[in-house]
């Protein structure tokens, strides 16, 4: 599933990467992981306060996937268009570049800060505060609608005061 999702993810960024400027909105497209991410723990929540198993979740995301291929099978605006081949020998070369550097550095802190701060938020609330794991899954989400609001608001932001300016405010 990991890999899947991260093919997945990389391929239709390149896609959406090809589409004319005026209709990229990469914070609003990026706000899409906030939206899994906050209604995942309410689904959750939602199943155990119905006394139901988990597991039928899997079920819901057996449909939803394939209601997502049918539809990315169905869309003709999307062209399978090929790049030229990036070999593996040239990660080196390419990490050589500061924008490289960078972008590596951020996705690395970024990941950090996601991951680790719902998995703390979660714990620290369970075991450090007595919420239960219903009330957790409420927290949870509520952590994913702040991400998310982020993600949404800082594509405007950018294009107002300029990516670097943001990354240095939001610093």
């Amino acid at each position: 599933v990991g890999f899947a999702g991260g093919a997945i993810f990389t391929s239709l960024s390149t896609i959406y990467s090809g589409i004319d400027l005026k209709y990229q909105n990469f914070g609003f497209y990026h706000a899409a992981w906030g939206l899994g991410g906050m209604t995942s723990p309410i689904l959750v929540t939602l199943v155990l306060n119905l006394n139901r198993n988990y597991h039928e979740l899997y079920l819901v995301h057996i449909v939803v996937l394939g209601l997502f291929l049918y539809l990315l099978i169905k869309e003709k605006s999307l062209k399978n268009q090929k790049y030229s081949s990036f070999k593996f020998s040239q990660i080196v070369s390419v990490a050589k570049y500061p924008i490289v550097i960078l972008g590596i550095i951020s996705a690395s802190l970024y990941a950090c800060t996601e991951v680790g701060s719902f998995t703390w938020s979660l714990n620290m609330s369970v075991d450090g505060y007595g919420v239960t794991q219903k009330m957790g899954g409420y927290i949870l989400s509520s952590f994913w609608l702040l991400f998310t609001l982020g993600r949404i608001i800082a594509d405007p932001l950018a294009h107002k005061v300029g990516p670097i300016k943001l990354t240095t405010i939001c610093s």
